[in-house]
């Protein structure tokens, strides 16, 4: 599908509120049933659905706010779930816990990097359209057409320059079609 705007992710400016509100509820729903269900269902697995959501709001200081308090939560769900007397550095459960938070970083790391190029890209095509105008009309098509035929003119007469050069027993002349050599 194709749009006339750079990316289809909205600028801060017009979805950030909606967003926001959506991401940070995301979250509270997946804190708010990991907490309702047993130690053993590891609900934090789903935890990185909040950070990707946190990328329609373009906002990384959301995106790496919600990364530590979900990574917060990861361990706090745990540690109020597990029995008294019952944890282990070595337990299973508790090492799924580590790999949710390591998933939680790797996530948030791709979605920034995500967010950088997105904003690269709208820089780039803001910049592009500032010097040519819009692509889509057919004069700046046109244009460009005729840009890259002069483009091509110009290599093949430098290049027929560069042959005359190396070449000082012939001479050149030009016809209306093509420049042809003569021996002299």
């Amino acid at each position: 599908m194709h749009s006339n705007t750079p990316s289809s992710i909205q600028h801060p400016s017009v979805g950030l509120g909606s967003a926001t509100a959506f991401a940070m509820a995301v979250a509270v729903a997946g804190v708010v049933l990991d907490l309702g269900t047993r130690l053993e269902l590891d609900v934090a697995v789903v935890y990185g659905i909040p950070l990707v959501v946190a990328a329609f709001s373009r906002s990384r200081r959301l995106l790496w706010a919600l990364m530590a308090v979900l990574t917060l939560a990861t361990f706090v769900t745990y540690a109020l779930q597990v029995p008294p007397g019952a944890f282990e550095l070595r337990e299973a459960l508790f090492v799924n816990r580590i790999l949710d938070a390591v998933a939680l970083l790797v996530t948030a790391c791709l979605v920034h990097a995500w967010m950088t190029s997105l904003d690269m890209r709208e820089v780039q095509a803001r910049q592009l359209a500032d010097r040519t105008g819009t692509w889509n009309s057919p004069t700046i098509c046109s244009l460009h057409t005729k840009r890259r035929s002069s483009v091509r003119t110009r290599i093949s007469l430098a290049a027929g320059r560069r042959r005359r050069r190396r070449a000082p027993g012939r001479r050149a002349s030009l016809t209306p079609s093509r420049m042809t050599y003569a021996i002299r």
